[in-house]
Formats: structure tokens, C-alpha cells, sequence
């Protein structure tokens, strides 16, 4: 799964990377959590021309037929096997999907009562994009909140010490397609990322608390490093 990441690279990067209209205006963020705000990209159709745009929306979903306007337990992360199939994430992935910047995402492994955070990250690339849909929803009082969450297929090698989910990672040659693609050319991106271009380090559990956010989160531990 993927319920905590980080973001924290040159905006010149993500102009670059993203094929971006524009430079975009972010912060580095070390420990992005459920519920704020996060980046994403999606691609907009103005005036005929198609268009990469950085947008920031409400991470978890909140469908446009939803009463209650995303109480309860956040729709952060959505299963890749079935999510065309589930009421929740079935439009949004036809016609509403985006690309979720990061730079790295954690995970807990557990060994008793302890949790030990790892940080996850690409051998390859600094920055990379989790797959994602967004959604529309208008409160009673015609409030519009702008939402998304990240898709997730089985884990793999790398993951699997701490979840059996992993969330979806999309190679830049396969942006194009994720936006603007039709389902049937998308299904087969919807795959776990190769898990020897993956690494994952154990940090410090600073991490835990979502209050912390600088880049103490992603400093080594110092503990005896497991790198898988």
C-alpha cells in the first residue's frame, strides 16, 4: 500500500519530467500524509491542446456521489484488480486518472509491538510517478473539493517483508499512456515495479509522527541498515 511518501525535488525537475505547462510552485515535503493536500498531474484539453497541468487535491478520494463528503476512513489508496469494477474508483479510472508525483514512500515492518519505518525508494530515478485517480465532489452548500488516491497491485520482493501491497509505479515512457490511454491500453501497466531497481532503508520512527516534516524523516537509522 502506500499511506505515507515524500516529494522533494526541483520544480525544474518536475517541469521536465511531467512535460509541465508550467514551473510549478512546491515545497519539499518529507512526510506527506492522508488527507492534505498533494500534487498531482493530469492532463487537461484546452482549446484543442492537450496540456500537462500540476494541481493539488485532497489525498482521499471522496466519489462524486458520496453523501457525507468523505467522513470516516479516507479512500487513499484503491486496488488495481478491481478498481473498474468498484462504484467508488470505476469513473474516475475511466476518465479521471492521474499521475502522483514522489520522490520515496515508507513502510513498516513489524517485529512484536515494534514498528521499524523503512524509506522506499527508485536505484534509477529521483523522482518518479504512483498512479492515481481524482474525483469531484460538491458539498450541499456547492463547496467543490477536488480529490485522488493511488493505486496499489501485490508487492514485490522488496515489499513483501512489510505489506503485501505495493502501490503502482508507472515507468515515463508509459505517462502518456496513463493519461490519456483508454482501459484497455492501460490494464497492463498495472504491475508490480521490478524490485531490483527498488531499495529500502530503515529510518527513524521520527517518521511516525506526522507533525515531523523535514528531512530528519528520511535519515539512515542508527541501527544496522537493512537494505533489500
Amino acid at each position: 500500500m502506500c499511506g505515507r511518501y515524500t516529494l522533494s525535488v526541483p520544480p525544474q525537475e518536475l517541469l521536465t519530467l511531467f512535460s509541465l505547462h508550467e514551473l510549478p510552485t512546491l515545497i519539499p515535503r518529507y512526510n506527506i500524509a492522508p488527507t492534505q493536500q498533494i500534487p498531482i498531474v493530469r492532463c487537461i484539453n484546452e482549446q484543442g491542446s492537450p496540456q500537462n497541468q500540476l494541481h493539488q487535491v485532497r489525498w482521499g478520494l471522496i466519489p462524486a456521489w458520496s453523501q457525507s463528503g468523505g467522513d470516516g476512513k479516507p479512500l487513499i489508496n484503491a486496488r488495481s484488480e478491481t478498481i473498474g469494477e468498484k462504484p467508488s474508483f470505476r469513473e474516475g479510472y475511466q476518465k479521471r486518472r492521474c499521475l502522483v508525483p514522489a520522490s520515496g514512500f515508507y513502510e513498516w515492518e513489524r517485529s512484536g509491538t515494534q514498528k521499524q519505518p523503512y524509506y522506499v525508494g527508485l536505484t534509477k530515478w529521483r523522482t518518479f510517478a504512483m498512479a492515481g485517480i481524482w474525483e469531484q465532489w460538491r458539498s450541499p452548500t456547492g463547496e467543490i473539493v477536488q480529490s485522488g488516491c493511488i493505486l496499489t497491485t501485490e508487492a514485490n520482493p522488496v515489499l513483501k517483508p512489510f505489506h503485501h501491497r505495493m502501490p503502482v509505479i508507472l515507468s515515463p515512457e508509459d505517462y502518456t499512456t496513463w493519461l490519456a490511454g483508454n482501459v484497455s491500453e492501460i490494464s497492463s501497466l498495472l504491475k508490480p515495479f521490478p524490485a531490483a531497481e527498488m531499495q529500502a532503508v530503515a529510518v527513524s520512527t521520527y517518521v511516525n509522527s506526522t507533525r515531523n516534516d523535514d528531512p530528519t524523516c528520511i535519515k539512515p537509522a542508527p541501527i544496522q541498515q537493512k537494505l533489500f
